[in-house]
């Protein structure tokens, strides 16, 4: 016989969680936009800017958006893979603060390695991959779904249509500024990175299976139905 051990939800400790970085950065991005011109000089990831020392750029150039389409797609986009990351966020689980800000620098730093061509870049449509692959990752790691597997590989097609065709799927065309795929490849495997690795920084322990999860729990409740194991009164008893 197996059990199956309850899922925390975001109900667990009271009122529901609230996305609460994912609406401060929303609200962030649209006040930089309504600044105008001058805002998006100052904040745009220029790759001249960063060789001289301007070092924020290479976070803040994804605050920048081209147009009003442009932020808007990107902002529908946050407001439901943040909403879900930090609603559905589960112990040892990168923190969307963490997501954002990691996958802006390497995003910036793989755009200016894979793209020396290019002279500047604005947009949250790299770090959204970040998110987006980090998220599904970890659900998987939770449940084993296929869906979660299918959605990693969709996202990852994705990368390869849009790397092959010098495009970005479900966006349009922003005036005078090209499609970067690159900037979505190095988020998206960032986020596949990080989703690996942060477990074991955390101190938990990622990759497990369910099965052997399973067999850890079935033995502890052996033990504890024998009265195995240290303590008053059992010195000691194997099992």
């Amino acid at each position: 016989m197996t059990a199956r051990t309850r899922v925390p939800t975001a109900t667990d400790h009271g009122s529901p969680r609230l996305p609460w970085f994912t609406l401060a950065l929303g609200s962030a991005l649209l006040a930089l936009h309504l600044l105008g011109g001058d805002a998006f000089t100052a904040l745009v990831l220029d790759r001249d800017g960063v060789a001289a020392g301007q070092a924020w750029r290479l976070l803040t150039g994804h605050l920048a958006h081209v147009d009003g389409h442009h932020l808007g797609l990107n902002l529908a986009a946050l407001a439901l893979l943040g909403t879900w990351t930090e609603v559905a966020h589960r112990d040892g689980a990168p923190p969307l603060g963490l997501l954002v800000v990691s996958g802006a620098l390497a995003v910036s730093l793989g755009v200016l390695w894979t793209r020396p061509d290019l002279a500047a870049y604005c947009g949250l449509s790299g770090v959204l991959n970040t998110v987006f692959a980090a998220a599904v990752a970890g659900q998987w790691r939770h449940t084993r779904s296929p869906l979660f597997a299918l959605m990693a590989g969709a996202g990852a097609i994705k990368i390869v249509v849009e790397w092959s065709g010098n495009l970005a799927l479900f966006s349009g065309p922003a005036t005078g500024w090209a499609p970067v795929p690159a900037a979505h490849g190095a988020g998206y495997l960032w986020g596949l990175v990080l989703a690996w690795v942060w477990p074991r920084l955390a101190g938990g322990r990622p990759w497990a299976w369910p099965a052997g999860r399973r067999m850890r729990q079935g033995k502890g409740a052996i033990r504890r139905r024998r009265g195995c194991g240290r303590g008053p009164g059992r010195p000691g008893i194997p099992c």
